[in-house]
């Protein structure tokens, strides 16, 4: 059995590696998320990344996502980091906006993206969405971030998502699947003593645990936030292997879409572009639910910080 006294394998030895999570408190994960900001930045969100790779690591991920977009459409980035993503999806966009709960990341953003008119970041207060109104976006995305805050947090973030979505509108994300082998050998990293010491915020799920994080259908007032009557019910079901999961908001009711199936045996490597399935596959046929993809090979485990875009795309 293990022992504190046994040694940890798998560090890189890294200056961001001994960056920790000091505590449970929201402040705590603003102050974590700032200190890897300020270490290095690029390797905080995208481990596998160097300066010139980081610039073109996002465009995958946006091509998928501006499938998911009408025409003159609007989206949100929860946990854009410093736009990894968002640089490459504009273009797709009318307004494209980011929130993040690190200001150090989103100042970083600002300059990064300065040439792109439509593109807006926020620091975020970690919890919610408050700067944006009922009904007024359609797309919300959130790749490799609600795995890094308390699983209560994301849930609140399904429910913000809930509000802010237009109806048709589409909330895709991302969660590692814990039933999955080569996310568990992930998990598996985090058990040993140095994370006893040097936390790291980090969470998997099961597919069930997804399935049942629906969205309340209103508020416990019974009204929505603009004071409205309660829309219908909304129902949320998983319908994307490996890595998203993707739900539309039609008029009535949630409906799943997006997820193409898994390739036979997908190494963790392929997991994010596996997760990111072509336009084409988007109404898939319901496979088992496979939550996840964590963008790195799972035998470096230790790199596990953050993957492309842990919380920040």
């Amino acid at each position: 059995m293990p022992k504190m006294s046994d040694p940890t394998t798998g560090l890189s030895g890294s200056d961001l590696e001994r960056v920790t999570l000091k505590g449970a408190p929201l402040h705590a994960y603003r102050d974590f998320w700032e200190r890897s900001a300020e270490v290095d930045s690029i390797h905080a969100i995208s481990d596998q990344d160097d300066e010139q790779s980081f610039e073109v690591s996002g465009r995958e991920e946006a091509e998928v996502l501006a499938a998911l977009l009408p025409a003159g459409g609007s989206a949100l980035e929860i946990g854009c980091g410093t736009g990894r993503i968002m640089q490459h999806l504009a273009r797709s966009c009318k307004r494209l906006h980011g929130v993040d709960i690190s200001r150090a990341m989103v100042e970083q953003g600002r300059r990064r993206l300065a040439y792109l008119t439509n593109v807006s970041f926020e620091v975020g207060n970690g919890y919610d969405l408050a700067p944006f109104a009922d009904e007024s976006l359609d797309l919300v995305y959130s790749l490799f971030a609600f795995q890094h805050m308390p699983k209560t947090t994301a849930y609140n973030y399904f429910a913000e998502s809930a509000r802010v979505l237009r109806p048709g509108g589409v909330l895709r994300f991302q969660v590692p699947n814990l039933l999955r082998d080569d996310h568990f050998l992930a998990f598996h990293h985090f058990t040993q003593p140095w994370f006893v010491e040097h936390p790291y915020p980090m969470n998997y799920y099961t597919p069930s645990e997804v399935s049942c994080a629906r969205p309340p259908t209103s508020p416990p007032s019974g009204r929505s936030a603009s004071g409205s009557p309660p829309s219908s019910t909304r129902r949320w079901r998983r319908n994307c292997p490996n890595a998203t999961g993707a739900w539309r908001r039609p008029r009535r009711s949630w409906r799943p879409c997006g997820g193409a199936r898994p390739s036979a045996s997908p190494t963790p490597c392929a997991a994010r572009s596996a997760a990111c399935a072509p336009a084409a596959d988007r109404h898939a046929s319901p496979v088992r639910p496979d939550l996840s993809t964590v963008r790195r090979t799972e035998h470096n485990a230790g790199s596990a910080r953050r993957t492309a875009s842990g919380r920040r795309p």
